[in-house]
Order: structure tokens, then C-alpha cells, then sequence
């Protein structure tokens, strides 16, 4: 997933940009809250990463999300 990749990647390049990696947090509307949502609930199941994607030594957790109209079910 490309999401998770794009986590791990701004995490491993926390202290080149000078943020802490234990604060970050995700945000989407529509479309992209549906893909905030899947990252944000599935933090480090290793099934739904693409590890050869880069970076396979971070975590793709993050700290918060929000799904602003995205389509979900989780029931």
C-alpha cells in the first residue's frame, strides 16, 4: 500500500526535516479519508504493506486520523 509506504518514508526522514515521527497523524476527505481510515485502523499488519515499497524498518503506526467522509464499513 502506498500510504503505508509514504509513513514509513516521512518517518524515516523525521530528523532530516526536524519533526518527531511519534506525532504524526493522517487527514482525508472523501476518497482519501477512506485511505486515512485503512492506514490509521491497520498501524503495523505487515499484510496490508508493501515492505519492498521502502523503508521496511519503520513502523507504518501513526498517532491519529481522520476520516472526513470517506467511505467505510466497519461493521
Amino acid at each position: 500500500n502506498d500510504v503505508k509506504a509514504a509513513i514509513r518514508w516521512v518517518k524515516a526522514n523525521a530528523a532530516k526535516y526536524k519533526f518527531s515521527q511519534k506525532r504524526i497523524a493522517l487527514w482525508g476527505g472523501s476518497a482519501g479519508g477512506n485511505l486515512a481510515a485503512l492506514a490509521g485502523t491497520s498501524g503495523d499488519v505487515k499484510e496490508l504493506g508493501d515492505m519492498n515499497m521502502g523503508n521496511a524498518n519503520e513502523s507504518s503506526r501513526v498517532m491519529a486520523e481522520v476520516d472526513w467522509f470517506g467511505p467505510t464499513n466497519f461493521l
